[in-house]
């Protein structure tokens, strides 16, 4: 018939496993929070910043501190009065990035208005 056995060995292997699966996910955290914090003081963050971004910014601000020094330097503020095309160039590379799905149509919108004004 049914033979009894000790449910003990069974309860200490779950438990066993999810603490252990709890320290690994607490020490990847660590580790990410750690990562993120060098990354963005790396690239010119303060401490206060590097460590906000860290501890808040999830994986956002993991890809905004290692992307923070490719995208510097564009954008909205970069100089057009610098760049050797003429307005209609401009005008028609903001088209051509629209066309391609590259950038929105807002955006693109708000380019073409700040190259009427600067230029």
């Amino acid at each position: 018939m049914y033979e009894y056995r000790d449910q003990g060995v069974g309860v200490m292997f779950v438990l066993t496993v999810i603490i252990f699966l709890m320290s690994a996910l607490v020490a990847f955290a660590a580790w990410k929070i750690v990562a993120t914090r060098r990354l963005a003081q790396r690239n010119g963050a303060s401490d206060a910043d590097a460590t906000t971004l860290a501890v808040f910014g999830g994986t956002v601000g993991t890809a905004a501190a290692y992307l923070k020094p490719a995208v510097e330097g564009q954008g909205a503020t970069a100089p057009i009065a610098a760049s050797p095309m003429t307005r209609e160039e401009l005008i028609t590379e903001v088209r051509d990035l629209e066309a391609k799905g590259l950038i929105t149509a807002e955006q693109a919108e708000r380019r073409v208005d700040e190259i009427l004004r600067t230029l």
